[in-house]
């Protein structure tokens, strides 16, 4: 949904088939869910985000935190496009907003493969 959105914004007014838009609305469906097993910590999720949802900050020598604050999320899908690794995929559920932060706000430990360089 959000490439449809994009290409309207970026052209101005326009019309967009029905079909391209209902495939959009149903892929984007969900949330994405992260498989923390599978990352090696890039960053190229938290740099596609469009809306800062996902962040990687750096905690030990080889390691970082990966933390996605589904608040902020649009279920665009970006995280899993651009995610060489596939540690994203997006979710068929659909839930309700939920008032606990513990739900909103996952956090994960990420092993990377090379050391963080200090510079």
């Amino acid at each position: 949904m959000y490439q449809v959105v994009k290409r309207l914004l970026q052209s101005g007014i326009g019309t967009v088939k029905k079909n391209e838009l209902m495939s959009s609305v149903i892929a984007g469906a969900g949330r994405p869910v992260f498989h923390q097993e599978r990352c090696d910590g890039c960053g190229e999720c938290a740099s596609a985000c469009p809306t800062d949802a996902i962040s990687l900050e750096e905690t030990g020598k080889n390691s970082k935190c990966l933390t996605i604050f589904y608040a902020a999320c649009i279920s665009c899908g970006e995280c899993v496009t651009v995610c060489k690794d596939s540690a994203f995929h997006m979710s068929r559920e659909l839930s309700a907003p939920s008032a606990s932060l513990r739900e909103l706000q996952e956090e994960f430990v990420v092993m990377t493969k090379e050391p963080i360089l200090e510079v």
